[in-house]
């Protein structure tokens, strides 16, 4: 540091600040925190008293305010326009945190995904008890293809803000009466749900309660024997079936054939 005129050279000023010196050589060329002085020789030196106008800058880059919203706010620094531009950085800053939480959510329950199929029995029924869950209903039909029904998934995500596929828990699902009539591919709509999902038009609710729970390993659309084998079972057991069947392809992300889709089925009880 010069100590006659109290200045720092980039080095010593970019340290203080626990930066690197090209942060600053770019701030410079961009004009938005030049040097207090530029010797003959172009050597630059920064003041003192410039530190707080740099730890202002660092906190809004940090805060992802754009280079030329921080221009703006130097070039017409007030407590109001401070005042009002961390509002505004505050706000988008709720709006990231939000969604970073649902990604954390995500995440947990594709997790709980991996856990499930990891141990699931696919010769094995159970009985479990389920939360109350809020889906979106799609109408489908046996007539129409998967790909188009993803298709119309997509849309709905885009069309709701929800985000991407990845990001709900999305299946078909068909009516109880139709397994006792032997129609195992009456389909009548693909659901999803996702995180923050409320009641309203157009939400289907599935009931919390007690579920006939199997796994079925193979293209979806070849759901029929798993039917069969669930039927025959809630017979045997005396299990009075009601409501729908709600199928959710588990595995998705970690296999490339259909053949190798893991399937969870749940079919509420009377």
């Amino acid at each position: 540091m010069e100590e006659r005129f109290g200045l720092f050279t980039i080095g010593q000023f970019a340290a203080l600040h626990d930066i690197n010196k090209k942060t600053l050589m770019w701030y410079d060329e961009i004009g938005i925190f030049k040097p207090a002085v530029i010797r003959k020789n172009g050597y630059r030196y920064y003041a003192h008293f410039q530190s707080s106008t740099l730890e202002a800058i660092l906190m809004l880059r940090n805060l992802d305010v754009p280079v030329k919203k921080i221009q703006s706010f130097l070039d017409n620094r007030s407590e109001e326009n401070l005042k009002t531009l961390l509002k505004e950085q505050t706000a988008e800053l709720e709006q990231r945190l939000a969604k970073m939480q649902a990604m954390k959510k995500t995440l947990a329950r594709q997790l709980a995904d991996i856990d499930e199929w990891a141990q699931a029995d696919l010769n094995d029924f159970q009985i479990t008890e389920k939360e109350q869950e809020h889906l979106i209903l799609l109408h489908t039909s046996k007539n129409i293809a998967w790909e188009e029904d993803v298709k119309n998934l997509m849309d709905e995500i885009r069309r709701r803000d929800l985000g991407n596929l990845y990001d709900a828990t999305y299946g078909a699902l068909l009516p109880v009466s139709s397994l006792y009539n032997k129609d195992y591919s009456d389909y009548r709509a693909v659901f999803l749900t996702a995180p923050n999902l409320c009641p309203g038009a157009g939400i289907h609710i599935k009931p919390a309660g007690k579920y006939l729970q199997m796994y079925y390993r193979g293209d979806i659309d070849h759901m029929s024997d798993a039917y069969r084998r669930l039927m025959e079972y809630a017979q045997l057991h005396k299990i009075q079936l009601s409501g729908y069947a709600y199928e959710t392809v588990l595995n998705e992300l970690t296999v490339t054939r259909a053949e190798d889709y893991l399937t969870r089925i749940e079919v509420g009880l009377a």
